[in-house]
C-alpha cells in the first residue's frame, strides 16, 4: 500500500491481525493502532476464514 492508511485500510488490517489471534471468530477483539506517538483501539471481528482476500495474500508455499 502506498500513502496512508485510511480508516477502512487500518480496520482491515486489524481484522486480519485478529483472524490469527486466539479470538473466537464472532468475538470482537481491540487491537492497538500505533502511527508515531499517536495511540488509538479499534474494536474488529476477525476476518472469516473463508474472505476470498485471503488466498490473495499469503505467500507462495
Amino acid at each position: 500500500m502506498e500513502g496512508a492508511a485510511g480508516r477502512e485500510e487500518l480496520e482491515l488490517a486489524a481484522r486480519l491481525a485478529a483472524r490469527y489471534s486466539d479470538a473466537l471468530p464472532n468475538e470482537k477483539v481491540a487491537v492497538r493502532v500505533s502511527h508515531g506517538v499517536a495511540h488509538h483501539e479499534l474494536a474488529v471481528l476477525p476476518l472469516p476464514a473463508d474472505d476470498p482476500r485471503i488466498a490473495g495474500w499469503k505467500l507462495d508455499e
